[in-house]
């Protein structure tokens, strides 16, 4: 039997997550059946059964894509503090454009977690996977003097997370894009100027 090279492995990773996404945008999650990922993959359920084991692990494998998306999003912005609100602003309208297509699946997942508890720990999971991540992030913009020495970084991180989720909601029922990174900028500056900000 010949060897997979692991290039192939990736593809067909690649393929499936894909697959699974596109299922999941247009049927909802809950109706998505692993038999539909792999008839849009073309690939055997066996070999779906390869990569992964369940919706779940698949909706972890997007959390994931969603994260990474998350730090190249960010990457060299929030490090002069001179340019704060320009930043604010182009984090929130780049890191939208760039998740506006998980969004509703992301949602729809949070709202089926109620009747699954494993969807519901793999949720709760990245959420505390994304409030390290931020809470790193903001320790590192204390460094060069954002935050004062006795600010709370894990409960700013929460914060600042519940504060974009609430917005993204927002979004998705159709509140103007504009209004809603104006009340993000202008949050995020009271937040910022609460805990020492100086410019």
């Amino acid at each position: 039997m010949p060897k997979v090279s692991a290039e192939h492995r990736t593809q067909v990773r690649q393929a499936i997550t894909k697959a699974a996404f596109k299922n999941f945008s247009k049927n909802g999650y809950a109706i998505t059946k692993m038999d539909d990922i792999a008839k849009t993959a073309d690939v055997s359920k066996g070999t779906l059964y390869l990569y992964f084991q369940s919706k779940e692990e698949l909706f972890e494998s997007l959390c994931k894509s969603n994260q990474q998306t998350l730090i190249d999003e960010r990457s060299g912005l929030f490090q002069n503090k001179n340019k704060i609100r320009q930043d604010l602003g182009l984090f929130y309208d780049n890191f939208l454009k760039s998740l506006q297509e998980t969004q509703k699946v992301r949602f729809e997942a949070l709202a089926e977690s109620v009747h699954n508890p494993k969807l519901k720990k793999i949720i709760q999971k990245n959420r505390k996977e994304i409030e390290l991540n931020v809470e790193e992030f903001l320790k590192g913009m204390k460094k060069v003097g954002f935050f004062q020495n006795n600010v709370d970084m894990n409960a700013l991180s929460s914060g600042i997370i519940s504060l974009f989720d609430g917005l993204i909601i927002s979004e998705l029922v159709g509140t103007n894009h504009e209004d809603n990174k104006k009340a993000w900028i202008k949050t995020m500056m009271a937040i910022f100027e609460g805990t020492g900000l100086k410019h």
